[in-house]
């Protein structure tokens, strides 16, 4: 008789009781189980979503679209502008190698502080010879006023003859016309009777020659007022009154008088009216200019840019040598569609912002808006003084752009530079700006440091 294996623990039934859903009944021999199908649970609730919130969403869509149109239309704006800022070109009004220069690249000045000297020398010994040639026509003028005023005493001498000539004739024909009647009665020889014509006569020319006397000193006098090189007229540009001083001076040092040389207006002083020592003294100032032009100032509060110069460099009068940054009014050129133009006007408020700091508000106000550009649309011909707006795209007909000037009134308290990318959005009809949207959001890039 066979003897029957024994179970091992893994061939032993279970001991706990099954129910009857979980035990599954043994595959008929030669029969190929199936799978059964899982029931799934109903989905009733997202198909409602979905009929509910698709429509939504494509509403929503179109509503965002036809939100940002009119937004676009009410309030333009553009992303293509830029930060800019008056520059002007630092040239030397003289010629010399730089001796002196005290600034650097990027530096802000303000007005009126040196920014580099030219070579004085050449202009200070410039400035020598003109007051030096100033002190000879000065000694000049003085000699030439003592001979105008001896002219014009030696007038008054002829003027004082003639009257001495005049009366002596008066008195001679008067002696004459006594002493003819005597004659007849034997009172007086006729020797006496024609001594006495002869010195009526003789005092008669003695008269003539004085006239002619006073003629000839007048004319001295004329040729030395022209020798002078008095004036009549005196510009009212050229400064007077130390000339007037130190002219008379000379002249009454000499022994003379200023005030008698010739007729004059009475308001005007004869010492002042001289075209050589106005010359001169135009002379001095002009080299007076040019060795102040030596020291080279800055017109403006401003910031150093584009140097690249040292000691010793040439520089050349009216040649530009670097540039300065007008940093007192800041400045956005913002290239706008002329679709949009028609909702601009200038003095809209502008809402800026910058692409180095676009967490930051800026307030801007339209100053104008551009009449024209130049027309080259990439093409390689002459630039012109119209600023030029290439188009993005050549196989496209795209709505050209035209520059609009927007003012920076104010915002923070933080330096700008000429260059820096903006975006703008201009708020037609507002008197001020409105308060700044999304506050949280600018809240939470500063706190986390994502502004930069």
């Amino acid at each position: 008789m066979a003897e029957t294996p024994e179970k091992t623990p893994a061939d032993a039934p279970s001991k706990t009781p099954a129910s009857s859903s979980d035990v599954e009944p043994a595959p008929h021999p030669g029969v190929v189980p199936a799978f059964r199908s899982v029931r799934r649970p109903s989905g009733g609730w997202r198909r409602v979503a979905g009929v509910v919130l698709g429509p939504l969403m494509v509403l929503s869509g179109l509503a965002s679209l036809l939100f940002v149109a009119v937004s676009l239309d009410v309030r333009p704006r553009t992303l293509d502008a830029a930060v800019r800022a008056n520059t002007i070109g630092i040239a030397p009004h003289v010629s010399g190698p730089i001796v002196d220069l005290r600034v650097v690249d990027n530096q802000p000045v303000v007005k009126g502080e040196v920014l580099f000297v030219v070579d004085p020398r050449p202009y200070a010994a410039d400035l020598a010879d003109a007051e030096a040639a100033l002190a000879l026509i000065d000694m000049e003028i003085a000699a030439l006023r003592a001979g105008v005023v001896a002219a014009a005493r030696a007038v008054e001498e002829a003027n004082a003859l003639l009257v001495e000539a005049e009366a002596e004739a008066v008195y001679a024909r008067l002696y004459l016309d006594r002493v003819r009647p005597l004659l007849s009665e034997r009172f007086v020889t006729p020797d006496q009777v024609d001594k006495a014509a002869t010195e009526a006569d003789a005092l008669d020319a003695a008269v003539t020659t004085a006239r002619a006397r006073i003629a000839a000193r007048e004319a001295d006098l004329a040729v030395a007022v022209a020798s002078l090189g008095d004036l009549d007229e005196l510009p009212d540009a050229i400064p007077t009154e130390e000339a007037t001083a130190r002219d008379v001076d000379m002249v009454e040092a000499r022994g003379g008088d200023a005030e008698a040389v010739g007729d004059r207006p009475s308001d005007v002083d004869p010492a002042t009216l001289n075209v050589r020592r106005v010359a001169a003294a135009a002379a001095v100032a002009k080299a007076e200019l040019y060795l102040d032009y030596c020291t080279v100032r800055s017109p403006l509060d401003g910031y150093v840019t584009n140097l690249n110069i040292a000691v010793g460099e040439y520089a050349n009068e009216g040649r530009q040598v670097f540039a300065l940054v007008d940093g007192s009014v800041w400045y956005v050129m913002a290239n706008f569609k002329e679709t949009f133009l028609s909702f601009i006007d200038v003095g809209d408020e502008v809402e800026v912002y910058l692409m180095a700091r676009p967490s930051e508000r800026w307030r801007g106000v339209v100053q104008g808006v551009g009449w024209a550009i130049d027309l080259a649309d990439g093409r390689d011909i002459p630039r012109t003084d119209l600023p030029r707006v290439d188009p993005t795209l050549d196989w496209v007909r795209l709505a050209r752009r035209f520059p609009v000037r927007i003012i920076l009134e104010d915002g923070p308290e933080v330096p700008i530079r000429m260059g820096e990318t903006a975006a703008v959005i201009v708020l037609p009809g507002e008197g001020e700006l409105p308060p700044a949207q999304f506050p949280w959001l600018r809240s939470l890039f500063d706190d986390l440091d994502l502004d930069d």
